[in-house]
């Protein structure tokens, strides 16, 4: 009788755990899509990008604290979706994108120049009917 109930645990964690693969890839590639369409085209131009700056200091920390929070939550996420079904590459992308670190802007710009990675970024842009992202 207990066999019988580890086996049934077993395909119940098996189908849990397909049914959360399977929600992931669906949200990884909706939220990637949506964020890759609110990027400006001129976004990587413009090296003095602080959208906090008009704020106070009290608003602004919090704000950047959950902002590089989010950031490395996607990158992570993205690390997973390297081996999982998802936009493990787009992902990683928009984590960096979206977090403030020393040297940002050169990573983004390395990552950005990568033919993939802009075709990739243009053609969802495209489909949603936006310019193409410029790259310095």
């Amino acid at each position: 009788m207990t066999a019988l109930i580890k086996v049934f645990s077993s395909w119940k964690l098996i189908w849990i755990t397909t049914a959360l693969t399977l929600m992931t890839f669906v949200l990884s590639i909706c939220w990637v899509v949506f964020m890759i369409s609110r990027i400006p085209e001129d976004y990587f131009l413009n090296p003095d990008r602080d959208p906090f700056k008009h704020h106070p200091l009290y608003v602004r920390l919090p704000l950047a604290g959950f902002k590089n929070a989010l950031g490395l939550l996607l990158i992570l996420a993205g690390i997973i979706m390297l081996f999982t079904p998802g936009q493990g590459i787009l992902t990683i992308v928009m984590g960096v994108a979206i977090m403030d670190f020393p040297g940002k802007r050169s990573l983004e710009i390395l990552l950005l120049r990568q033919k993939k990675i802009s075709q990739s970024l243009n053609w969802i842009r495209r489909r949603k009917g936006l310019s193409d992202i410029l790259i310095p």
